[in-house]
């Protein structure tokens, strides 16, 4: 079966916040983003600005609603600052998708023309667990942005690849059906989140704790996308759900030395940026994630930290199977 939106890249990862020049210098710190350039976008009733910013290999935009009503300004209202949408690239054209994308009941919200590209905005959220979508097409005339920022910050991990977008979700089986449906992703790698049954030291806020999640990583081609349902015991995964109910949550763009790592945290912890959950898989990992807080509201990063160097190999059963997972690194197993 044809998938109805199939995608051939993510280019953007978005968020939404009140106010996008307060948050610009902490993404900025983060990812090492050097250059924010500012467009503004007025459609009938409504108005915002993006700024847009590159983080080496991940495009990174920030949506600041204006006026009126438009899917930022809905987002803002209904769900708070943090990430709301992917901005892709579809394999064939969006007027091509628009009668199986009807189908499955999602519709064209918005449609903005852009010196960067004509922007088509999904209703999405509601059978893809919270994952908005931004299809673009062209790549416009390039024009001027209206304000350019520019920092002279170092990213405090390296910015690898966008290895996966992550999405809570209440039925890990019934959300990986609608994926595969409606986004073509078929393969997919169970992973079960256990403190009783091989992960070790879990806390939460820096508190230890016992939980349990299930999840699964799926890719098609370039896009990669982890669903997680959370189970029992306290996690970020169980507070994103009961707060907003499906959600986009968090991206991986690093794995790292757990030195690196440690370094990170401390230089974060004074900027109010701190480890909200963090476990082990002995002998294969380490993994946590920082809660952007107060600088980057409603963002979550996930950072992985080897604990072996053959830990692909180990967590792998092949080549083919950690693709899914890490993306162009599973090139690295013999």
């Amino acid at each position: 079966m044809n998938p109805v939106l199939p995608l051939a890249a993510v280019n953007r990862v978005g968020i939404t916040a009140v106010n996008a020049e307060a948050v610009l210098e902490a993404y900025s710190r983060y990812f090492g983003v050097r250059r924010w350039e500012l467009r503004e976008f007025t459609g009938t009733g409504y108005q915002y600005r993006i700024a847009s910013g590159s983080a080496g290999p991940m495009e990174i935009e920030v949506v600041e609603p204006l006026a009126g009503n438009s899917f930022y300004s809905n987002f803002l209202a209904n769900h708070g600052e943090g990430l709301s949408h992917i901005v892709a690239t579809a394999e064939q054209p969006v007027t091509a998708l628009l009668p199986g994308l009807q189908s499955e009941q999602i519709s064209v919200l918005q449609t903005d023309g852009s010196d960067l590209g004509e922007r088509t905005i999904l209703d999405s959220r509601g059978v893809l667990g919270g994952l908005g979508i931004v299809l673009v097409e062209g790549s416009g005339d390039g024009s001027s942005p209206v304000k350019v920022i520019e920092y002279a910050h170092e990213a405090v991990l390296p910015v690898q690849q966008l290895y996966q977008v992550s999405v809570m979700v209440n039925d890990l089986e019934a959300a990986q059906k609608q994926y595969e449906k409606i986004l073509g992703i078929n393969a997919w790698v169970p992973i079960g989140i256990d403190t009783s049954a091989g992960v070790e030291d879990a806390t939460y806020y820096g508190e230890p704790v016992e939980h349990t999640a299930t999840l699964a990583i799926g890719r098609r081609g370039e896009v990669c996308m982890e669903l997680v349902q959370p189970l029992e015991g306290p996690t970020v995964y169980r507070d994103a759900i009961q707060k907003y109910g499906e959600t986009m949550h968090h991206i991986m763009v690093t794995i790292c030395s757990p030195e690196e790592h440690q370094q990170a945290i401390d230089t974060l912890a004074g900027k109010g940026i701190v480890v909200s959950q963090s476990a082990a898989i002995p002998p294969l990992m380490g993994f946590g994630y920082f809660d952007g807080g107060q600088k980057m509201p409603g963002m979550f990063i996930e950072v992985i930290t080897p604990l072996s160097d053959n830990w692909l190999e180990m967590m792998f059963p092949d080549k083919e199977t950690a693709r899914i997972v890490v993306g162009a690194l599973a090139d690295t197993l013999d």
